[in-house]
């Protein structure tokens, strides 16, 4: 099972929701269907399990715009694209960068669990 961690606050991470993460590493290793463990980057701790429902990659002006609206934090398009490239700076965000919207839906509480659980 792979883990995909997530940095607090932790948000948005019930029912169907998804993920924008930088590349296609994702895109290439994660398959529909698969479950994952959610993980608070802070404390190491497993939130939740979920399971992957959709895959997309493209240009990241593309993703956004298709696909922010569903994002676990909630924020539209404009605003998700303007932290992202608070977080990863204007060296490695551009409009055009390589990015994987990975699809989730939770299916029940990582409580207890450690990635070393894994």
């Amino acid at each position: 099972m792979y883990v995909i961690g997530f940095v607090p606050p932790l948000v948005g991470l019930e029912g169907h929701y998804n993920t924008f993460r930088i590349g296609g590493k994702w895109f290439k290793t994660l398959v529909v269907g698969e479950h994952v463990a959610i993980m608070n980057e802070k404390t190491k701790e497993i939130v939740s399990i979920a399971e992957v429902t959709e895959l997309h990659k493209g240009h990241l002006n593309e993703m956004l715009e298709k696909y922010a609206y569903k994002n676990h934090t909630g924020l539209g398009a404009i605003d998700l694209g303007k932290l992202m490239f608070k977080i990863y700076g204007p060296h490695i965000m551009t409009d055009t960068k390589l990015t994987t919207v990975i699809c989730l839906r939770k299916l029940k509480d990582g409580i207890g669990l450690k990635v070393t659980d894994f």
